[in-house]
């Protein structure tokens, strides 16, 4: 009946015999027929049809809401296991490095940034391996930085031009709070040699707040202390 909504037409139709005249035509009847909704109905259906555009599109707002959400409750988390300590990383040493001088050896160095701060190892000459065993100590305070990575970067020393940068690697150091460990990462090469591994550096870290913890502990109580002498 769709196609005969809302409209009047005019039709001629067969009768076919039915017994024995089965399988014959037997006369016709000449009609108008039509198809005509009533208000009601036709806003119910237009209603429904609203309603099923909009709920897919209700249903997707909610979830990206909800991912929001929880996207924002994850980073609030994350954020508030950070506190004030120290990062406390060694250096042990570079190996794979890659070669940037003609003799087929680099002069390898270590800088390690947190921030503002910058520390660097010393360097070895003619090397691909090279030993450092050299410790670097980051005060951290969560409340005046927005850096949560350590940023290592491996260079190359030049006697008669400027150094060379490497690779460089970013370091989270989260996953260390007060949980000293060995590990090592792979630098990704810059410049002429990026997206290439151009060495791997073994390090030893801890981000220790145990330190500060306990110095909050000390202040705390040498003020309870210190106004209890005032009361008495």
């Amino acid at each position: 009946l769709s196609p005969l909504k809302n409209c009047l037409v005019a039709l001629t139709c067969q009768f076919e015999g039915v017994n024995k005249q089965f399988g014959k035509d037997v006369g016709q009847i000449d009609l108008e027929v039509g198809y005509k909704i009533s208000s009601n109905e036709e806003e119910d259906q237009v209603d429904n049809k609203v309603d099923k555009e909009q709920q897919p599109q209700s249903e997707q707002k909610d979830n990206v809401e909800e991912k929001e959400i929880k996207r924002d409750i994850q980073v609030e988390q994350e954020q508030e296991e950070y506190e004030q300590g120290q990062i406390i990383i060694t250096i042990i040493g570079v190996k794979n490095v890659a070669a940037m001088d003609s003799n087929g050896k680099s002069d390898p160095y270590v800088k390690i940034i947190l921030a503002d701060k910058t520390e660097r190892t010393k360097k070895v000459a003619d090397t691909l391996n090279a030993e450092y065993n050299q410790t670097f100590n980051f005060a951290f305070d969560p409340s005046s930085t927005q850096e949560r990575d350590l940023k290592l970067e491996l260079w190359d020393h030049d006697t008669m031009s400027d150094d060379d940068q490497i690779g460089k690697v970013s370091l989270p150091f989260l996953p260390y709070k007060n949980n000293k460990q060995k590990a090592s990462f792979t630098f990704t090469g810059v410049n002429k040699l990026y997206g290439k591994d151009v060495g791997v550096v073994d390090i030893d870290i801890i981000y220790d707040t145990s330190t500060q913890t306990k110095n909050n502990e000390l202040s705390t109580e040498g003020q309870q202390g210190t106004g209890g002498e005032g009361g008495a």
